[in-house]
């Protein structure tokens, strides 16, 4: 390999095998290539292997280098990189020191960018898993989260996170007897993603919706990233998903309590959001919505049930006295949010041609039950118009 391209000759000193002739020598070059260039090698290389597999003194040095030395060198996407080959995997005590030194080194919108990024993967390795169980060092965890803590109260422009449900709220799947089983109801992934992309109107980065779910994760998130693939098939990628246990997804009370928990450590997470939440009337959500808004007064910009199980009216109105608004369809969902100026009126009316055609789209075994559906839909869109 010729020395005049330090990238190619950074690849292959960076390759299997292994030693440590091979390894000191990429430690040379990568102290002295231009940033942009090292940058793209660290995405490039397979940052697994020489942390994991490399002979442990040059794999600490390069880690150093990348997590301290020249960690300021390194884009949000190579950061990024950088974790995620130390996360996924077991996480020794040097492990956790370089993820803090990362996270440390990263700051304002960027480290926002790298938090979303970290979420992105689409499986349990998520900023959940990496801060809270990956990290076992109690120090280590306290020292990132205070970062996180610091950098979100100097962020003067507030986002939104998406937080919804699944079984019954995103799709039919529990209590739900109005629509075809496992039916995608018309207008919400149109609705998540114009929250996610330009609440208010300000455009803002993807990468915003989480589910916040009883569904077990399984051991080492085996049901976890089974339910990411699921919902990859139902045009929803790089979410985040917090789950429950076994038994958390059929006891009320548990329910209740693992949500509440699972939002409490997530919101820790980003202090520079507020958040939309989303919920049915099946099961705990209108209770759970209602406690998160007394408890985080002003970060809850609004709290939605899809309401599956035909709440009477004079309920309805108590609810909406705690803060948590009922509806029946996504188009509903869009008009209150309009009106609560969380979306433009563009954007309610794209939420309401997307939920038109996905309508369309649907089977119903009973034409009774269609047109009853599409009764509720076109209610909601004479409301939209006014």
């Amino acid at each position: 390999m010729e020395p005049c391209d330090p990238f190619g000759e950074s690849v292959e000193l960076g390759s299997p095998p292994y030693r440590s002739a091979k390894l000191e020598r990429l430690v040379e070059v990568l102290a002295r290539l231009p940033a942009d260039v090292l940058d793209r090698l660290v995405l490039d290389l397979d940052l697994s292997g020489l942390f994991r597999r490399a002979p442990r003194r040059s794999s600490q040095a390069i880690l150093d280098l990348l997590t301290r030395g020249r960690v300021a060198d390194l884009s949000v996407a190579a950061r990024a990189a950088v974790v995620d080959a130390l996360q996924i995997g077991p996480t020794p005590r040097r492990f956790e020191k370089a993820i803090r030194d990362v996270l440390l080194a990263t700051s304002g919108d960027d480290l926002t960018a790298l938090k979303r990024a970290i979420d992105a993967g689409n499986s349990h390795w998520d900023m959940v898993e990496l801060v809270y169980h990956d990290i076992d060092s109690t120090t280590i965890r306290r020292e990132v989260l205070a970062h996180i803590e610091r950098e979100g109260r100097r962020t003067t422009r507030r986002d939104l996170k998406i937080l919804s449900d699944v079984d019954d709220t995103l799709y039919a799947n529990w209590k739900d007897r109005r629509y075809p089983p496992k039916t995608v109801y018309p207008g919400v992934l149109k609705l998540y993603r114009e929250l996610d992309l330009a609440p208010e109107g300000v455009p803002s980065p993807a990468g915003d919706v989480a589910f916040l779910t009883g569904r077990p994760g399984g051991v080492c998130g085996l049901f976890e990233d089974r339910y990411h693939r699921k919902l990859g098939t139902k045009g929803l990628d790089g979410t985040v998903l917090l789950t429950g246990t076994c038994l958390h997804q059929f006891v009320h009370g548990l329910i209740f309590s693992q949500k509440w928990a699972n939002f409490e450590l997530f919101q820790g997470l980003y202090p520079e959001f507020d958040f939309v939440l989303f919920g049915d009337s099946g099961q705990a959500d209108p209770g759970l919505l209602a406690a998160l808004v007394q408890a985080h007064p002003g970060r809850i910009r609004a709290a939605m049930i899809h309401d599956v199980v035909g709440t009477p009216e004079p309920i309805r109105r108590e609810w909406m006295g705690k803060g948590v608004f009922f509806f029946e369809t996504y188009v509903g969902a869009a008009c209150e949010l309009k009106r609560r100026g969380l979306l433009t009126p563009e954007a309610a009316g794209r939420v309401l041609e997307a939920a038109r055609k996905d309508f369309e789209e649907l089977v119903f075994p009973d034409p009774a039950q269609r047109q009853a559906r599409l009764a509720e839909l076109e209610r909601d869109a004479a409301r939209l118009a006014l």
